[in-house]
């Protein structure tokens, strides 16, 4: 097998492997085990998203973001708005998700994304 050919093999599903044995030990105690099971049926949505169209954001742009939003670097903002939702644990877990999948599909580093929680603050008990 040639290096090319190496490259174009599909990558081992480890996943599939342990969930077949997982059925052969645990399906006879009447637990059932799924591989590759969709989590959702639509894919997550942010709020909003703020990209610069330049290689970092310039004054003019930075003087028009909300405190905090500003001293970031990156290029790519993912706002989640809760205005009539409570920030809690479900707020912090959605944001990390979106933050995931968003750098995943895009290709993105950690240092491209910033997210952040806005929240009225007239509504803050």
């Amino acid at each position: 097998m040639d290096s090319k050919e190496i490259k174009k093999a599909k990558p081992v599903q480890w996943h599939e492997k342990l969930a077949v044995l997982l059925k052969k030990l645990l399906g006879p105690l009447g637990i059932e085990v799924h591989s590759g099971v969709s989590v959702m049926s639509l894919p997550p949505e942010t709020d909003i998203l703020l990209k610069s169209n330049r290689q970092s954001w310039s004054d003019e742009q930075l003087q028009c973001l909300p405190d905090g939003i500003r001293d970031t670097k990156a290029s790519n903002i993912i706002i989640e708005f809760k205005y009539s939702e409570s920030v809690n644990l479900r707020s912090f877990r959605q944001i990390v998700s979106y933050d995931h999948h968003y750098k995943n599909t895009h290709k993105l580093s950690e240092d491209d994304v910033a997210d952040f929680i806005l929240r009225d603050c007239n509504k803050i008990t």
